[in-house]
């Protein structure tokens, strides 16, 4: 699941940002996933999370850099509405996601 949605986010729905992430050299999206997480938890009102995901959602009171929340919001929900096994049988057969 995890390397299904690195696919979809760096190289279709965030590709311009990432090409200007790797262009440059930054880390910018792990700043602007900070910036953002606040916002994501309340906006899905998730509460409760393992001690593990909250080692992983640090909070930061700063702005995002490239990501914007909108964008990201938009990408949760895209994601969300894709069948896994539909997108891993798709890609077994000719290397595309489902979009």
């Amino acid at each position: 699941m995890h390397l299904l949605e690195d696919e979809l986010f760096y190289d279709n729905v965030f590709e311009e940002e990432t090409q200007y992430v790797l262009k440059n050299n930054l880390k910018t999206f792990y700043h602007d996933y900070n910036c953002l997480n606040k916002k994501i938890l309340k906006h899905y009102r998730i509460k409760n999370m393992s001690e593990e995901a909250k080692k992983h959602a640090k909070e930061l009171n700063e702005k995002p850099e490239l990501l914007t929340y909108k964008k990201v919001r938009k990408f949760i929900h895209k994601v969300s509405q894709i069948s896994i096994a539909q997108q891993i049988e798709e890609i077994n057969k000719n290397g595309n996601l489902i979009i």
